[in-house]
């Protein structure tokens, strides 16, 4: 049996794990629950809402470890005729945890080709810990000895260790790690949502939408130059977006582009795309709504494309679209995290989007010594109220 780990780039940790055995496979994520109940019995009603939406079939069925879906999703070969692949997904409901397996090949139809990769899955012990995390959040998977939270098989499947240190994530890196206690404290978080740091003599109010934007742009810019390819964060549910022909058309011509980019996806009838996967920087892009957002602001730069004779101009516009993607607010616990990565990376505090400060001064009125308060009550001869 061969095993895959899925490492989310920023960060290394590993988040996902796929068994290979033969022409199967299986596939194992965990992600965060509420305390309440479970949620795999509406993850399976989504993800059959969206298979049949793409003109599949979703039939749930019971198996080893309960309620399950067996699928046939549609995609075009290079051709454009419409094939049916066989997915099978099981999921389980724990304390504060579900754990999703999507096996493919001929385990997906075949339960004796699925059974010793169902073992697997029956054998995986998940460590959710206490942290405070969103619903569907994605939980790293960690050997023994990592801490929690975790994910063990019963190989003890864990991430690897960076063999040198530029594999490291930033902050990580001996002698490069911005010193925690210069870091402006993190006072509290507003609607907007905006962070509210302290820094010595003065206030400093950030727009974390604009800070996460930068972050990930900055991210995926890494990776091309790195690597020229962009990780695929795979959708709990695939989405299904509208768009007009001549933008399906226009997207699937830039299909190939688009999966560099980290945006896996298909044609689904003439006027509709199918999205399975999203730029694995883009954590908070979850439902149909972010994915329909994201489809939305790259369509213009894909026009330019066509037009445009700079091809690294397109490719810089594409990536701050797909930075720029819409989704739920940031947690405030990241505002403190995304500050030190940026000053890490080299950037100061004058280099970071949507920050302002404010001193003392400003904050109490005054200028030039001058109380604001006493020159908005007065004559403009100066003479007082």
């Amino acid at each position: 049996m061969e095993l895959r780990l899925e490492l989310e780039e920023e960060s290394q940790n590993v988040v996902g794990v796929t068994a290979v055995l033969g022409e199967s496979a299986v596939q194992l994520q965990a992600f965060a629950a509420p305390r309440s109940e479970g949620i795999w019995d509406d993850i399976r009603a989504e993800i059959a809402a969206s298979i049949t939406a793409q003109g599949g079939t979703a039939d749930k069925t019971s198996g080893p470890l309960g309620n399950e879906l067996r699928a046939q999703m549609p995609s075009q070969d290079p051709s454009g005729r419409t094939v049916f692949s066989p997915m099978r997904f099981v999921g389980v409901d724990g304390p504060r945890w579900f754990l999703r397996a999507v096996l493919s090949g001929p385990a997906a139809h075949d339960d004796h080709a699925a059974s010793t990769l169902l073992e697997v899955v029956r054998a995986t012990v998940v460590v959710r810990g206490d942290e405070a995390m969103a619903p569907r959040e994605l939980l790293a998977l960690r050997g023994v000895g990592h801490g929690p939270p975790a994910l063990f098989s019963p190989d003890q499947i864990g991430a690897p260790v960076p063999e040198d240190m530029e594999d490291a994530p930033a902050g990580d890196r001996a002698g490069t790690a911005t010193p925690r206690d210069v870091l402006p404290q993190l006072l509290t978080c507003l609607p907007g949502p905006v962070a509210v740091f302290a820094e010595r003599d003065a206030l400093l109010a950030v727009d974390l939408r604009r800070l996460r934007s930068h972050l990930v742009y900055l991210r995926l810019q890494r990776d091309l130059i790195g690597k020229r390819v962009v990780a695929v964060q795979g959708l709990l549910a695939p989405a299904v977006v509208r768009r007009p022909v001549e933008e399906v058309a226009l997207i699937l011509s830039a299909r190939a582009e688009l999966l560099a980019l980290g945006i896996d996806l298909d044609g689904f009838g003439d006027d509709a795309v199918v999205v399975r996967g999203v730029p694995a920087h883009l954590r908070h892009c979850v439902d149909d709504a972010d994915v329909a957002d994201l489809i939305a602001r790259i369509v213009p730069w894909l026009r330019m494309r066509t037009r445009e004779s700079d091809a690294s101009a397109v490719e810089r516009g594409l990536l701050g679209a797909i930075a720029a993607t819409r989704g739920a607010d940031p947690a405030p616990r990241l505002a403190r995290r995304w500050l030190a990565e940026l000053l890490d990376a080299g950037a100061t505090l004058a280099e970071v989007p949507g920050l302002r400060r404010w001193t003392p001064a400003a904050l109490l009125g005054e200028t030039a010594g001058v109380p604001r308060m006493a020159i908005a009550l007065g004559h403009d001869d100066g003479a007082a109220v």
